[in-house]
Order: C-alpha cells, then sequence, then structure tokens
C-alpha cells in the first residue's frame, strides 16, 4: 500500500488547520453565548435553538474541512482554502458584531 500524500499536504494543512479549527471554535463559542444569554432571560424555545446551531454548525464545517482534506486533488485544496479563508473573514466580521452589540446579562 502507498501513500499518495506527501510534503506539500501536510504543508498545506498545517498553516490552515489551525485558523480552520479557531473558525470552529469561534462559531460554537457565538452560539452557545447566545443560548447562555437566552438560558438567562428565560428564553427556553430560543436557548434550545441556539445551542443546537453551537453544535450543528461546527460540526457540519468541520464535516468540509474533513471532507477536502481527505479528497486530495487541486480542487480540493483550492475548496479548503477558499473555505478557511472566507470562514474566517466572516469569523472576524461576526466577532466585530458581537463585540459592539454587547451588552451586561442581568
Amino acid at each position: 500500500m502507498s501513500c499518495k500524500y506527501g510534503l506539500g499536504v501536510a504543508l498545506n494543512r498545517a498553516f490552515l488547520a489551525v485558523p480552520a479549527h479557531f473558525g470552529f471554535a469561534v462559531c460554537m463559542g457565538t452560539f452557545y453565548g447566545r443560548a447562555k444569554v437566552c438560558d438567562v432571560r428565560r428564553n427556553g424555545h430560543m436557548r434550545r435553538i441556539n445551542m443546537g446551531l453551537a453544535y450543528l454548525l461546527p460540526v457540519s464545517m468541520h464535516a468540509f474541512y474533513d471532507a477536502t482534506a481527505m479528497l486530495n486533488s487541486d480542487l480540493s485544496t483550492n475548496l479548503f482554502l477558499a473555505f478557511v479563508v472566507i470562514c474566517n473573514v466572516l469569523i472576524y466580521r461576526r466577532i466585530k458584531r458581537e463585540a459592539r452589540e454587547d451588552t451586561l446579562i442581568v
């Protein structure tokens, strides 16, 4: 059995894995934080929705990440790179927006 994964794949994954996982964590944390706000405000319905999103969105993002990582083609590598870049641009925008709209929870 020969290994079709080379140094190029290792380097791509090494430099993109950390930013990708950062994006997954921020996505999860954003919705988990919203769920906690809903819990304090006694909004059980929105708490459950946000808890579901806190789990499902990062899992879905990671599934796409894994799929593109395993295909090992030029197309999958380019999709992977675009995904990580777009994900992080959206995450940075989300962080700015959440920080701007942040209020004290009492």
